[in-house]
């Protein structure tokens, strides 16, 4: 199982559990609580994706703004209780690699939810990594 995430106050997510796929963006908090909750119920077998988010001198005043270390706090601290393996993913990677048209292609793109086609993104980039979507199929 893989749950993939675009952290922020608004967060993108993806998850490819068991034989359901739910894509979509929730407030931070809220989303930590399903996060938490996956965890739990799947362990060791689920892979937590997220989008590095690194702090600079730019991007210090929108860190005081985010949710994005919280959340991002939250799933390494589930996948340490848990046992999950934890997977960070440059933002971008999945932008560059998962465009609009392949998300499009492959049936995941999702209007209007910038967040959750960002979490979608790293989906994709994960799933063609490890041999879960074959290139070809984009």
């Amino acid at each position: 199982m893989i749950l993939t995430v675009d952290p922020g106050k608004c967060t993108g997510y993806f998850a490819d559990l068991e034989y359901e796929q739910y894509n979509d963006q929730l407030p931070a908090m809220q989303f930590c609580e399903d996060a938490w909750a996956w965890a739990r119920r799947y362990e060791s077998d689920l892979t937590i994706v997220y989008e590095k988010f690194t702090i600079t001198a730019q991007t210090l005043r929108k860190a005081r703004e985010s949710d994005a270390i919280h959340v991002i706090g939250v799933l390494r601290f589930a996948a340490h209780v848990f046992g999950c393996e934890l997977v960070e993913q440059k933002p971008g990677d999945a932008k560059n690699f998962a465009t609009d048209d392949r998300l499009k292609k492959l049936g995941l793109y999702l209007p209007g939810k910038d967040h959750a086609r960002d979490a979608a993104r790293h989906y994709v980039v994960f799933a063609v990594r490890n041999g879960l979507i074959r290139p070809e199929e984009l």
